[in-house]
């Protein structure tokens, strides 16, 4: 970060909450959405503060994943607005559920591929399934140290999230199985029938909701897939 301000801003935000949380005496894999959100509920200070230092911690832990420090972003989910919330009532996916899950799919088909790309996606970035069907295959790009994810939002915001290295990997590995007319193509197209072959069409965001079910009994959630 280059401007000074912002810096010792984010530097402070972050350590406001590590504090916390060695108060609580949680280690930093702990640290859990709902921790987080009762964090800022409890701060008082105005809106804008508050979401200054959500973003501090969203990217600070944004850093953490892609380091392998802890295996998700439990400040992804935590909202922002008004008051912090994580959205919807289902449990939160713990590591060995995501684990779980990721290996019911077959790698050895490529829509089997791209099914687990798609739920390593949702499980890793927490991004909406709506801005993950719009990604396409420019969306994956890299500074040449970092790869990331660039995700459409609602109200045409755009929000670029880092991936950790075996998403990553995942990721390149998928790429280079599928073929892509264009870098506009889908990144995620739907499957031909039960051909096994995919289209040029982006999957449907119902599909997307249906199908970490479809492989297990899971519920991802809410905030994760909406």
């Amino acid at each position: 970060i280059s401007n000074a301000h912002t810096r010792r801003a984010y530097g402070k935000a972050v350590s406001d909450l590590l504090k916390a949380a060695d108060a609580a005496g949680l280690s930093l894999v702990q640290v859990s959405p709902k921790f987080i959100r009762n964090h800022f509920e409890k701060m008082v200070s105005s809106v804008p503060t508050k979401k200054l230092r959500l973003s501090a911690v969203k990217r600070f832990f944004d850093i953490a994943v892609t380091r392998h420090a802890v295996p998700l972003n439990p400040a992804l989910s935590v909202r922002g607005e008004k008051h912090s919330a994580v959205e919807g009532k289902t449990p939160e996916i713990t590591p060995s559920q995501a684990a779980k899950l990721l290996k019911s799919c077959d790698e050895s088909s490529l829509v089997g591929l791209r099914d687990k790309t798609i739920i390593a996606v949702l499980i890793y970035t927490a991004a909406r399934v709506g801005a993950v069907s719009r990604l396409t295959f420019n969306d994956f790009s890299t500074t040449g140290t970092l790869y990331a994810l660039k995700f459409k939002e609602k109200g045409g915001k755009n929000r670029e999230i880092p991936v950790r290295h075996d998403l990553e990997a995942l990721i390149k590995s998928y790429i280079e199985r599928s073929e892509f007319a264009n870098k506009n193509s889908p990144l995620f197209p739907s499957a031909i029938g039960k051909t096994g072959t995919l289209s040029d069409s982006p999957m449907h965001t119902n599909d997307l909701r249906r199908m970490p079910v479809s492989y297990t009994h899971l519920t991802l959630p809410t905030s994760d897939l909406v």
